[in-house]
């Protein structure tokens, strides 16, 4: 506004009450009740089950330092209620803070041949479920675009989505 780049007038209308929020690592205490909401909203929006998070999962979840704030958490939910996999994205968060994959109960890695499995798994699916998105979960045309056949898709489909039924 000093600099002549915005309306003063807009600015004292815009500026009557000022809000200030504390970044969402600084509120950890709000995740699970964020969380919650957002996974009832994208499970009635992507129409999904609703999924149940455990005290571990809130507990990865609150110790993540979200530097994209609540935004970021948001998408983070949105992509576990799409993907329908949460230990995938849970995986994925820990690959972020810790710099290390899925570790076992003993602290172990995984062998290499089977990490690279489970992230190909993981990224085949990622990528099924955005074309059939973007589709408008168009079974014919979705398979035309990753060029498979219609019954290679269906088949990914019963492995990618086991729980429930294909849409139609």
């Amino acid at each position: 506004m000093r600099a002549g780049q915005f309306r003063a007038d807009l600015y004292y209308q815009i500026s009557a009450a000022t809000l200030s929020l504390p970044p969402l690592r600084q509120r950890t205490e709000d995740i699970p009740a964020l969380v919650e909401f957002f996974l009832v909203k994208y499970s009635a929006l992507l129409g999904r089950t609703r999924l149940h998070f455990d005290l571990q999962d809130f507990t990865l979840l609150q110790r993540f330092p979200w530097p994209g704030n609540i935004r970021e958490l948001e998408n983070v939910v949105r992509k576990i209620v799409a993907l329908n996999d949460p230990k995938a994205v849970f995986s994925e968060l820990a690959v972020q803070m810790n710099g290390s994959p899925f570790t076992g109960a003993a602290g172990e890695i995984p062998p290499l041949k089977m990490a690279a499995r489970a992230a190909s798994h993981r990224t085949e699916r990622e990528v099924i479920l955005q074309t059939l998105a973007r589709t408008r979960w168009n079974r014919t045309r979705a398979a035309q675009e990753l060029r498979i056949s219609y019954s290679s898709l269906r088949a990914k489909l019963k492995q990618i989505l086991p729980t429930q039924q294909e849409r139609t």
